[in-house]
């Protein structure tokens, strides 16, 4: 994702969203861009484009496009959601059960880029058999196989 403040990103990226940093870019002494063990990577915005079009003025002003979203899902989604409801982000939406049965919400990072950030589905499974679901009913909903399942309510399985 294209950013206009590094370290504001990375205080919500790091700091909120817990990811870890791989690897940090620099052009010179000055840090350009991360890379998260989780597959994102964030790159200031004037850089990329001096760097891919020759010219740092073509970046856009404002970031905030609203035509893509990235996806994260963890085993941590309330302790997440709770730090980011603390730091006071904007939310697209506060949680809610998704029609699969996965709890997720949407919020804003410092761009305005849009984040999908939901429980992981054998999380998701786990929960809904906990709150009385038949496994039939979560299989159902969750696209799962009944013998999927299953095993991920006895811990024997989690798919990716």
């Amino acid at each position: 994702a294209y950013i206009a403040d590094l370290d504001r990103s990375r205080a919500f990226y790091e700091g909120l969203l817990g990811l870890t940093a791989l690897r940090v870019m620099s052009r010179g002494e000055t840090p350009i861009a991360v890379a998260y063990t989780a597959g994102l990577s964030i790159w200031l915005a004037s850089d990329a484009y001096a760097s891919l079009f020759g010219d740092a003025s073509l970046a856009p002003q404002d970031l905030r496009g609203g035509n893509w979203e990235n996806t994260f899902e963890t085993d941590a989604y309330e302790e997440v959601y709770a730090r980011l409801l603390a730091a006071g982000a904007e939310f697209l939406y506060e949680p809610r059960t998704l029609p699969w049965g996965q709890r997720g919400f949407r919020v804003y990072d410092p761009d305005g880029h849009i984040l999908d950030i939901s429980e992981t589905m054998p999380a998701s499974v786990r929960r809904q058999a906990a709150e009385g679901k038949s496994l039939e009913q979560i299989s159902a909903t969750s696209g799962f196989t009944l013998d999927v399942v299953q095993r991920i309510v006895q811990g024997e399985h989690s798919p990716a």
